[in-house]
C-alpha cells in the first residue's frame, strides 16, 4: 500500500494548528480507578482523560483475578465498565485492573491498580471458648469471679472486620437474664472479660463479627460454669534473648523486654515483673516490660528468684565459689530484699541463711511462712526453714505410720510449690528416675503423677497453676503440661495414661505460671498490724533530738504464720508552749526503722509522742491510723542563745566589771556563765588571757547579771565576752560579741622623800579626776597589822605623809587604800611589797635595870633585860659598879659624879658576882652595836655583899619566901605529871582491846554524838576557824508566828523533825523548810548543845552544805529552821532507785552517780578549807534536793535522825558514844583521832555507797569483824557500776593517813573523770542480793548471841521467838 503524504490533504480543525492540536491523552489517574457496586454486581470506574482538544478518547480495560485469569481486554469510550463474572467473585477478593487511554493518533501509558471486590457480611467467628478464674484482691472480702470469653477470626471475613459484638446471659427460673447485650469489642481483641459473676452458675456466650457492610451471624452459644476454675494457661518465660509471656491457649508469645534474664518472677497486685540479668543485676519493670529499673548489683551468680507477695519480699540464691577450686561451689546463700523499703528509697537486703554446697532450686510459701530448697550436698534432698532462715529441717520427715512419703527419696532435680490453694498447698518434684511426684506440704502423703519419657536431668524447671503442671525440657525446646486432677489419688500404674500436651518454645531458662489468682491473699485482718495502743520507748536524747525504739506489730489471732510487710511507724510529735497553752506545734514523722531519731527539736523541751502502726496494705486501703497513748519525753539541755547587752566597765586599774542580761532562750533548767578575756598586746611575749566560771551570778538593781574580773593589767586593752552553757554540758555553749575595755592606768609610785631613825616622809602624786579618796597604810614587815598615816600635807598635786615613831633600821611596807568612783570596795595598791622602805639604824637602847639573885650562900647572879638592837646586832654589854658607903644618897643625880668601875665586858645579859666582892654596890649596864654605845641603864638597887647570909637589901628581903613558893609549885607539877602519865599508860593498854564483842542495845544519841570526850584527842583543826561563839546575836532569828508545821518527817533521841513553811524568811513569800525541834523534856545541857549546833551551822555558806535558815528562840525548847531537801537522805534515794526501769526518767545513770560524788566532794572541800572535821561522812548524812537530775543537788548535812533510822550502821563502845565503824579510818578506830584525813577515808566509803546504789559497806561482816578486817588492811571491792578510775581514787582514800589525797585533789579527779567518761545505763543491783547479805549478817549475830547466852546460862530465846 502506498500512501501519499500531502499536507494539503490533511486539514487541521478550524482554529487549530500543528502547534496547538493535542491528540496524545494522559494516563488514567491511578487513584481514580475504583470499585462501585455490591459484591455480586459491581463495576470498575475511573475519571475521564480531558487533556486532548481534537478527536475521541478510547479506554482499553483488562481484568485479572482468581476467575478471570486470561480474559481479553475490552474497549470503551465510557468511564465505567461492569466487572467480568462479578457474580462469581467472592467478597473482598483481590482484583487487578488495567486501564489504558488512546486516540486514533496516540496511546497513553496504562494504569494498573490492585483492588478488592466489595465487602460483605463476615461469617461466624471460629473456636469460641471460655475460661473461668477466681481472684480475690488483697483487703477485699469478695472474690471476683470472672470469665474470659475467647474466639478466633471468621473463616471468611468478607472484608475488613470492624469489630465484634458479644452477647452473654444466664438462665434463672427459666428466664434468660442478659448481662451483656451486643457489647462491642475492637477488631484486634479476640476476647471479652466479664467480672463479678455469680458462683455455681452456668453462663452462655456467643459472638459475631461485622464489617462496614454489616454484621455476620452469631456463633452457636457456648456454656461455662463458675463452679470451678479454669484459667487461661499463661507462662512468664525467660529465654536466652528476651522475657516473654507465652499464651498456651492462643499459642502466641508476647515479648515484654529484650533484656536477657536468667530468672524471672512477678507481683500481680502491682503489675510488676522482676528478673536477674546476665550482668548479675536485680531488675524490675512493669508487666508490659516498660520502665525497666535496676534494683541492685549482686555479688555472685544468682538464681531461683522467689517472691513473698504477702510480706513483699524477694528471695534468691547466690553461690560462692571455692578459692582453691574456682569451678566448685563452696557455699550457697539465701538472700532477701525488702520491696517495701526499696520503693521507699532504701535498698535493704540480707543474707538470711548460709548452706555448704549447692542449692539447686528455691521456692517459698507465704501461707505457712516457709522456704523450700534442694541441696546437692544432701544428695538432692529437699530442706525447709522459716522465712528468717531459721529452724532448718528435712522436708520429708515420715514420722507417722500413715505417711506414704519415703524418708530419703531418690535424687531430686527440681521442685515447685502449688500455692493456689491456701488451705491445701502441695509440692511437686521430679526425681532422678524421671517420675513427676506430688506431696502434701507436710511431706507425709506422696504419689507419682507421671513417668516421663526423658531423663530427669533434662527437665529443668517446674511450675503450676490451678489446672496444669508445666515443665520445660532443655533438649527438646518444648514446654510440657498436664492437667492436675486429684493427683494424690492417681494410681502409679495409670500415671502414664495422662495426656501430656506440649508447646514449642526454644532456649527456655525459666518458666513461671502466670495468673492473677495464683498469688492468693489471706483475710484482710492478717495483712495489717493489729489495731491496738502502741507506744514509743525512750532510748536517749540530745539537745535537738530524741531517739526512740519502736515496737514490733502484733498479729491478729490465726495470722501468726504470715509475715507482714515492713511496718510503717507514724509518730505524732506535739509541743505546747508553757506560756500559751493554745500555741502548739505539731508534726508527723514516718519511718520503717525500729529505732528512730526524731530530729529538729527544741532543746530542753517536753514533747508528746503518739505512735500508730501501718503498712503497705493499711495505706492502700486508706485505713484510719489508731494512735496510742501519749508518751512525754524531754530533750536534753541545749545551746542557749547568746547573752544579751554585754557591757564592760573598768572599776580599778586591775578590776573590771562585766554586765549582761541572760539569753532570750536558756534551753536548760540552769545555765552557767563563763567570762573570758584576753589582752590585745603581748606582755613578755605572752598574751594575757583568762576565764571565770560563774554558776550563781549576782544581779544589779536593774536585773542585769554582773561579775568582776581580776587581776588585769593596768593600762591594757582587753577583749571580753560572756559564754553561757547549760549546767553539766560544757560543749553546748554560746558566746556574746566581744567588748573592748581599757583599764585605768596604774597609780603613780610612792616615793620616800626623807628618812631618819624613827621617821619617814612618803610622797605620792594622785591621778587627776580618777580616785575619790585615798589613804596611805604602812606596817612593819614582820607584823600583820596595818596602820594609817595620819600626818598628811597636800601641796598642789603632791601629797606628803610624815610617819613617825618608827623603829630604827626596820623595813616598813607601804600601800594605798584607794576609793574609785564606781567600785564600792577599797582598792589596795599595790598587792605586792614593791614599796618597802627602811629606817636608819642607831645605837642600842638602854638595857633593863640590873637585879641580883642569890642562888646559894655567897653566890649571886646579876641579870638585866637585853637592850633593843636598833638595826644592828648587840656586840657588847659593859657593866659598871659603884661602891656604896653609908653616906651615899640613892639618886641618879648624885651617882653621875661618882666613880664607876668596869666589872664586865661581854655578850651575855647576866653576870655572876665573884665571891671576893664584899661591899655594898650599885650597878649599871650599857650596850654597844655597830653604831656605838647606847645609853646607860638606870642604876640597880643596892646589892649588899657584906654578909654571906644576907642578900639583896630591903628591896630583896622576900627572896627566900619566893623560892619556897617556887619549890612547892614545882613539886605539885611533878606529882600531876606522874599522875597523868599513869593515866596515859593505863589508857594505852586499854586501847589494845579496841572494842568489846557485845553490842549494847541502848538509846541512840543526838546529833554529832560521835564522842569528843575521852575517846577523841583534842583537834586543833576543828576549832581554829569555827569558834562556838556564845553570843547568839550573830544567829539568824525567826519569830514563832512565821513558822507553820505541815508534815511530820521523823524523830530521834534529840526530838522531832517536821516539814513546814516559813513566812517572809528571805523576802516576801512562803518558803518550804525543815524544822528541827528538841523534845520537851530536854535538859539544859542538851539545849546548850542544840544552840551550839546552830552557831556552828550559821557559819556555813555553800551550795553543797545544808544551810541553817534561822533559829526560833521564842519557844522552849528552841527550833532550828533548815533547808528542806525534798528527796530525803541520799542512802534512801539510792536504794529506791534500784527498782526503776532504765526508761524511767528518774532512773539513775553513770553520770548521775559521778555528779553525786562531785557534789559531796565540793562540800567536803569547803569544810576542809574551813579546817572543819565532819567525823560522820556517809550517805545517810547527805540530803538530796530533788529527784529530777536537772534540779538535784546533794548536800552534806545531818538532821540528827541518821543514828535512829540507820541504827545498824553504828556501834556503841562501852563508856563511849556511837561509832560509825564501817566508815571510820584505822587511826580513828584505834586512837580516836579525827582529822580531815579521816574524813577523806569516810568519803571513799561514801563513794563506794553511791556506786553500789546504797549497799552497806562490808555487807558480809558484823561490826567487830569490820574492825579487825580494816586494821588488817582489808578494803572494799569495786562495785558493779563503778568505773575503775573511780575505784582507784577510793583506794587512795583508804591509804595510810599521810598518803591520802586532800578533798581538793579528790574533787579535781572526779571532775576530770566526769569529763572523759561516757554516760551509760547502770547494771541492775537487785535488792534481793542486799537483803540476803543483811540476812546472813543477822543470822551470824543471832548465832553469836545464842552461843554467848548458853555460855552464861541465859535463856536461849532472847527475842521470845516461838
Amino acid at each position: 500500500m502506498v500512501a501519499v503524504m500531502d499536507p494539503a490533504l490533511h486539514q487541521y480543525p478550524k482554529n487549530l494548528t500543528s502547534e496547538t492540536v493535542v491528540v496524545l491523552p494522559n494516563a488514567v489517574d491511578l487513584d481514580s480507578i475504583r470499585v462501585e457496586g455490591t459484591w455480586r454486581n459491581f463495576n470498575i470506574s475511573w475519571d475521564p482523560v480531558k487533556n486532548i482538544n481534537y478527536g475521541t478518547v478510547f479506554y482499553e480495560v483488562k481484568f485479572a483475578d482468581y476467575i478471570n485469569t486470561n480474559s481479553n481486554p475490552e474497549i470503551t469510550i465510557e468511564t465505567t465498565m461492569p466487572y467480568n463474572n462479578s457474580d462469581q467473585i467472592l467478597p473482598y477478593s483481590v482484583l487487578e485492573v488495567t486501564v489504558k487511554a488512546f486516540t486514533y493518533w496516540e496511546t497513553a501509558h496504562h494504569s494498573r491498580k490492585i483492588l478488592r471486590s466489595p465487602q460483605s457480611e463476615p461469617t461466624q467467628p471460629t473456636s469460641p471458648r471460655a475460661f473461668v478464674e477466681f481472684y480475690k484482691k488483697a483487703l477485699n472480702k469478695d472474690v471476683d469471679i470472672f470469665v474470659i470469653f475467647r474466639w478466633d477470626q471468621p473463616q471468611f471475613t468478607n472484608g475488613i472486620i470492624q469489630g465484634y459484638t458479644v452477647q452473654c446471659w444466664y438462665i434463672e427460673n427459666r428466664r434468660e437474664i442478659t448481662i451483656c447485650d451486643d457489647f462491642g469489642i475492637p477488631a484486634t481483641v479476640l476476647e471479652f472479660t466479664v467480672h463479678n459473676l455469680r458462683p455455681n452458675t452456668t453462663y452462655f456466650f456467643k459472638v459475631r463479627a461485622h464489617t462496614k457492610i454489616g454484621a455476620g451471624l452469631y456463633t452457636d452459644p457456648i456454656s461455662i460454669s463458675t463452679a470451678f476454675e479454669n484459667p487461661v494457661p499463661e507462662l512468664l518465660v525467660a529465654t536466652a534473648d528476651a522475657v516473654r509471656i507465652s499464651d498456651l491457649d492462643k499459642e502466641i508469645n508476647y515479648t515484654l523486654t529484650r533484656h536477657i534474664a536468667t530468672e524471672v518472677n512477678y507481683l500481680t497486685t502491682e503489675n510488676k515483673i522482676y528478673w536477674i540479668s546476665e550482668m548479675r543485676e536485680l531488675v524490675t519493670s512493669g508487666m508490659n516490660g516498660a520502665d525497666a529499673t535496676k534494683i541492685l548489683a549482686l555479688n555472685n551468680t544468682a538464681h531461683s528468684l522467689c517472691i513473698d507477695w504477702v510480706a513483699r519480699n524477694l528471695y534468691w540464691v547466690e553461690h560462692e565459689y571455692s578459692k582453691d577450686e574456682p569451678w566448685k561451689i563452696s557455699s550457697s546463700y539465701i538472700m532477701r530484699l525488702d520491696l517495701t523499703l526499696w520503693y521507699a528509697g532504701t535498698v535493704k537486703y540480707d543474707n538470711i541463711l548460709r548452706r555448704g554446697g549447692r542449692i539447686l532450686i528455691l521456692d517459698m510459701l507465704p501461707s505457712l511462712g516457709s522456704l523450700y530448697w534442694i541441696e546437692m550436698n544432701e544428695g538432692g534432698t529437699i530442706m525447709q526453714s522459716d522465712l528468717e532462715g531459721k529452724n532448718v529441717q528435712y522436708f520429708f520427715r515420715n514420722n507417722g505410720s500413715t505417711c506414704t512419703c519415703p524418708q530419703r527419696p531418690p535424687l531430686i532435680s527440681t521442685l515447685t510449690i502449688d500455692k493456689t490453694n491456701i488451705e491445701e498447698p502441695m509440692m511437686y518434684w521430679i526425681s532422678s528416675d524421671g517420675y513427676l511426684n506430688v506431696a502434701d506440704i507436710y511431706g507425709c502423703s506422696c504419689n507419682v503423677i507421671l513417668k516421663t519419657s526423658f531423663k530427669a536431668a533434662t527437665l529443668t524447671f517446674l511450675t503450676v497453676d490451678k489446672i496444669n503442671v508445666y515443665w520445660s525440657n532443655e533438649t527438646k525446646d518444648q514446654i510440657y503440661f498436664v492437667k492436675k486432677e486429684h493427683f494424690l489419688g492417681v494410681d502409679k500404674k495409670n500415671s502414664s495414661k495422662l495426656e501430656v500436651k506440649s508447646f514449642y518454645l526454644p532456649y527456655v531458662r525459666r518458666i513461671r505460671a502466670l495468673g492473677k489468682s495464683l498469688q492468693p491473699y489471706p483475710t484482710a485482718k492478717c495483712l495489717i498490724p493489729r489495731q491496738m495502743s502502741y507506744s514509743v520507748k525512750r532510748v536517749s536524747e540530745t539537745a535537738n533530738s530524741i531517739v526512740v525504739s519502736l515496737p514490733e506489730p502484733n498479729l491478729e489471732r490465726g495470722c501468726q504464720k504470715y509475715s507482714l510487710p515492713t511496718t510503717l511507724y507514724t509518730i505524732h510529735v506535739s509541743h505546747c508552749s508553757k506560756n500559751d497553752l493554745g500555741e502548739c506545734e505539731e508534726t508527723k514523722v514516718q519511718t520503717y526503722e525500729k529505732r528512730y531519731e526524731i530530729q529538729d527539736l527544741k532543746p530542753y523541751t517536753e514533747y508528746k509522742l503518739k505512735l500508730a502502726l501501718s503498712n503497705f496494705y493499711a495505706d492502700a486501703s486508706f485505713m484510719r491510723l489508731e494512735f496510742g497513748t501519749d508518751v512525754v519525753l524531754k530533750t536534753s539541755a541545749g545551746k542557749p542563745s547568746m547573752p544579751q547587752n554585754v557591757t564592760v566597765q573598768a572599776l580599778t586599774p586591775t578590776i573590771a566589771a562585766v554586765y549582761w542580761k541572760p539569753p532570750k532562750t536558756l534551753n536548760s533548767a540552769v545555765v552557767h556563765y563563763e567570762v573570758h578575756w584576753r589582752s590585745i598586746l603581748l606582755q613578755n611575749g605572752v598574751r594575757q588571757k583568762g576565764e571565770q566560771l560563774i554558776k550563781e551570778p549576782e544581779r544589779t538593781v536593774d536585773g542585769r547579771f554582773f561579775t568582776t574580773l581580776q587581776p588585769l593589767l593596768p593600762g591594757q586593752d582587753y577583749l571580753v565576752y560572756v559564754r553561757v552553757y547549760p549546767a553539766n554540758f560544757n560543749d553546748f555553749y554560746n558566746e556574746s560579741l566581744s567588748q573592748l575595755i581599757r583599764m585605768y592606768s596604774e597609780p603613780n609610785n610612792l616615793t620616800m622623800a626623807g628618812v631618819s631613825v624613827n621617821s619617814m616622809i612618803i610622797t605620792w602624786i594622785p591621778s587627776v579626776n580618777l580616785t575619790v579618796s585615798y589613804v596611805l597604810e604602812y606596817k612593819d614587815v614582820a607584823m600583820d597589822e596595818w596602820q594609817i598615816a595620819r600626818h598628811v600635807e597636800v601641796n598642789k598635786d603632791r601629797v606628803m605623809y610624815r610617819i613617825e615613831n618608827l623603829e630604827p633600821r626596820t623595813l616598813y611596807k607601804f600601800r594605798l587604800r584607794l576609793k574609785y568612783p564606781i567600785y564600792k570596795k577599797d582598792f589596795i595598791w599595790p598587792s605586792d611589797g614593791r614599796f618597802t622602805f627602811q629606817t636608819l639604824g642607831d645605837v642600842p637602847s638602854a638595857p633593863g635595870v640590873p637585879t641580883a639573885t642569890r642562888f646559894r650562900n655567897s653566890v649571886y647572879q646579876l641579870n638585866w633585860e637585853p637592850a633593843q638592837a636598833h638595826g644592828s646586832q648587840i656586840t657588847l654589854y659593859r657593866l659598871e659598879g659603884l661602891v656604896i658607903d653609908d653616906t651615899h644618897k640613892q639618886d641618879d643625880e648624885s651617882s653621875k659624879n661618882e666613880k664607876w668601875n668596869l666589872y664586865y665586858n661581854g655578850t651575855d645579859s647576866y653576870w655572876i658576882i665573884p665571891g671576893d666582892m664584899d661591899k655594898k654596890y650599885q650597878f649599871r649596864v650599857q650596850a654597844k652595836n655597830a653604831y656605838g654605845f647606847g645609853a646607860w641603864s638606870k642604876s640597880s638597887a643596892i646589892v649588899d655583899l657584906t654578909d654571906s647570909a644576907g642578900g639583896i637589901l630591903p628591896t630583896q628581903q622576900h627572896l627566900p619566901l619566893m623560892l619556897g613558893v617556887i619549890a612547892v609549885v614545882i613539886f605539885t607539877m611533878t606529882a600531876c605529871f606522874c599522875y597523868f602519865f599513869y593515866l596515859y599508860r593505863q589508857r594505852k593498854e586499854d586501847k589494845k582491846t579496841v572494842l568489846p564483842p557485845i553490842v549494847s542495845d541502848v538509846e541512840l544519841a543526838t546529833l554529832r554524838e560521835i564522842p569528843r570526850g575521852n575517846f577523841v584527842q583534842s583537834n586543833a583543826l576543828y576549832a581554829s576557824t569555827l569558834q562556838n561563839d556564845p553570843d547568839d546575836s550573830a544567829l539568824p532569828k525567826i519569830r514563832q508566828e512565821q513558822i507553820t508545821l505541815a508534815k511530820f518527817l521523823g524523830s530521834g533521841a534529840f526530838g522531832k523533825v517536821f516539814q513546814g513553811n516559813a513566812k517572809d524568811l528571805e523576802g516576801s513569800g512562803i518558803t518550804p523548810v525543815a524544822i528541827k525541834m528538841l523534845r520537851k523534856d530536854a535538859s539544859a545541857q542538851e539545849k546548850t548543845e542544840f544552840l551550839q549546833e546552830a552557831r556552828l551551822m550559821s557559819h556555813f555558806r555553800h551550795k553543797h552544805v545544808l544551810r541553817l535558815l534561822g533559829v526560833c528562840l521564842d519557844t522552849d525548847p528552841p527550833l532550828l529552821v533548815l533547808e528542806l531537801m525534798e528527796a530525803g537522805d541520799l542512802l534512801s534515794y539510792l536504794r529506791e532507785s534500784r527498782s526503776l526501769q532504765p526508761a524511767d526518767p528518774h532512773a539513775l545513770r553513770l553520770q548521775d552517780l559521778l555528779a553525786m560524788c562531785e557534789d559531796v566532794a565540793r562540800g567536803c572541800r569547803y569544810l576542809e578549807e574551813l579546817h572543819f572535821v565532819h567525823r560522820d561522812l556517809a550517805c545517810r548524812n547527805c540530803l538530796v534536793s530533788a529527784r529530777d537530775r536537772e534540779n538535784r543537788v546533794v548536800k552534806i548535812g545531818d538532821f540528827g535522825l541518821a543514828r535512829d533510822i540507820y541504827k545498824n550502821d553504828y556501834y556503841r563502845k562501852e563508856g563511849e558514844g556511837l561509832l560509825p565503824v564501817r566508815w571510820m579510818a584505822p587511826e580513828s578506830l584505834v586512837d580516836g583521832v579525827f582529822t580531815s584525813q579521816s574524813d577523806v577515808w569516810a568519803f571513799g566509803v561514801l563513794m563506794w555507797e553511791i556506786t553500789s546504789l546504797g549497799q552497806q559497806p562490808y555487807p558480809a561482816r558484823n561490826n567487830l569483824e569490820v574492825l579487825h578486817y580494816v586494821r588488817a588492811g582489808g578494803r572494799l571491792p569495786k562495785p558493779l557500776n563503778c568505773p575503775p578510775t573511780l575505784h582507784q581514787l577510793m583506794l587512795r582514800c583508804w591509804s595510810p593517813a599521810d598518803a591520802r589525797p586532800s578533798f581538793k585533789i579528790c574533787l579535781e579527779s572526779i571532775v576530770v573523770l566526769r569529763g572523759h567518761i561516757e554516760d551509760a545505763v547502770l547494771s541492775p543491783v537487785h535488792a534481793g542480793h542486799y537483803l540476803a547479805r543483811r540476812g546472813k549478817l543477822i543470822l551470824n549475830l543471832y548465832l553469836r548471841a545464842l552461843s554467848l547466852c548458853m555460855e552464861r546460862g541465859i535463856s536461849a530465846n532472847p527475842w521470845n521467838v516461838n
